[in-house]
C-alpha cells in the first residue's frame, strides 16, 4: 500500500490509500516460450498443454464487444508484430513474411469477422 499523509507518501503508512503495489518474484527466464523456441525446446506435448490452457482461459473469459471484428484481430496482429520483433525467434525477413501473410488473411476475412462481431 502506498499512502498519503499530508504532502508525504509512504509504504504501508497511515493515511489515504494512493495506490496498491505487489512484490513479484522473477521466474527462470529460460522458461519463457520465446527463449525455449530459440533453443528448440518447444515439444508437441508442451505446446498442446499450453494451447489447452489458453483455450480454457478463453472459454471462461467474459466476452467483450468493442470495435469491429477485423479491428480487434488487427490489434492482435500489432501485438504479435511487436512481440516477434523482440523475441529473436524469427529473423526480420521471416517476421515481414508472417506479418504480410497474416494481414492478407485478415483483409480476405474482414467482412466475415465484422459481420460476426455485429
Amino acid at each position: 500500500r502506498i499512502t498519503r499523509r499530508g504532502d508525504r507518501l509512504a509504504m504501508d503508512g497511515p493515511g489515504e490509500l494512493v495506490d496498491a503495489v505487489i512484490e513479484m518474484v522473477r521466474f527462470d527466464q529460460s522458461r519463457l516460450l520465446d527463449r525455449m523456441a530459440s533453443e528448440g525446446q518447444l515439444t508437441p506435448a508442451l505446446m498442446t498443454k499450453v494451447a489447452r490452457m489458453i483455450a480454457q482461459y478463453h472459454r471462461s473469459a467474459d466476452e467483450i464487444h468493442a470495435g469491429s471484428g477485423s479491428a480487434n484481430i488487427g490489434a492482435v496482429l500489432e501485438i504479435n508484430s511487436a512481440g516477434f520483433a523482440t523475441s529473436h525467434v524469427f529473423d526480420g525477413r521471416e517476421i515481414e513474411t508472417l506479418d504480410e501473410a497474416f494481414r492478407a488473411t485478415l483483409a480476405r476475412h474482414a467482412d466475415l469477422l465484422d459481420r460476426r462481431e455485429a
